[in-house]
């Protein structure tokens, strides 16, 4: 007798590429419904019509929400399988700058705006804070008499970059930091760490709740890495911000 099998068949690719569409599609509302709902007087002749465009916004918004988590959950696989910890946050810290000015020219219409910073800023304080929480983990496990400070030193460490995410505005601030640090922490039990990044997300922000799909995605991920270029989702990043920028400017 066969025993059944869970079909897992969801590589780190196909996650990855879900995951960029669904933020492309969520920063294309933002970028290009947002302002229309925002600086349209509300009369009765249009009042229908900014009834669907918020509508649709907001469909297009939900949608998007699943796109954080799950890079969240791609990075704490890389950074399981890098061969590289320190190459791999020094190209999140590159592209963090990198990207500052599009997202702000997109979202903002500024050069350079301190009120908001783009989501590899929070990727990288999370890559930094589970980096650090790993090294005293491991002192911790060969020092048994300092144990206790050790891990002390590694829950301030998250707690300190989730606060410093927090003060500079990174996307998700203090949330998105901790996000990566359950997901990291509770790595061995993937769906319960999903299951419980979407109730910190969604506490902090109730829209966040619509990224549930994103417990299905792991449920059903192999583990496997899959066929990806290793730098598109760097370049894409900035590169979609610009035409969305280079767009509401023809439009708007």
């Amino acid at each position: 007798m066969k025993t059944e099998q869970k079909r897992t068949w969801l590589t780190g690719a196909h996650l990855k590429w879900m995951a960029i569409m669904v933020m492309a599609i969520d920063h294309g509302a933002a970028v290009l419904l947002e302002p229309i709902l925002l600086n349209t007087p509300v009369s009765f002749d249009n009042y229908e019509m900014l009834q669907n465009v918020n509508r649709i916004y907001m469909t297009l918004r939900c949608i998007g929400r699943f796109s954080f988590p799950a890079f969240c959950f791609l990075l704490v696989e890389g950074f399981y399988h890098t061969r590289s910890k320190a190459k791999y946050l020094r190209n999140l810290v590159i592209f963090a700058f990198v990207s500052e000015i599009p997202f702000d020219l997109a979202l903002y219409g500024e050069i350079w705006s301190w009120e908001h910073q783009n989501v590899f800023f929070t990727l990288a304080a999370g890559f930094g804070a589970i980096w650090i929480a790993e090294y005293f983990t491991f002192k911790s496990m060969r020092d048994s008499l300092n144990g206790m400070l050790y891990r002390a030193l590694s829950a301030a460490s998250v707690v300190g970059i989730a606060l410093v995410a927090e003060f500079v505005h990174t996307d998700y601030g203090a949330a998105g930091v901790v996000t990566i640090f359950v997901l990291y922490a509770m790595r061995g039990r993937p769906v319960i760490s999903a299951l419980a990044a979407w109730l910190i997300l969604g506490l902090t922000n109730v829209l966040e709740f619509y990224c549930f799909p994103f417990v299905g995605a792991v449920h059903f991920y192999n583990g496997e890495r899959g066929r990806q270029n290793k730098y598109f989702f760097y370049i894409f990043y900035p590169a979609h911000l610009l035409i969305l920028a280079f767009l509401k400017m023809i439009i708007f």
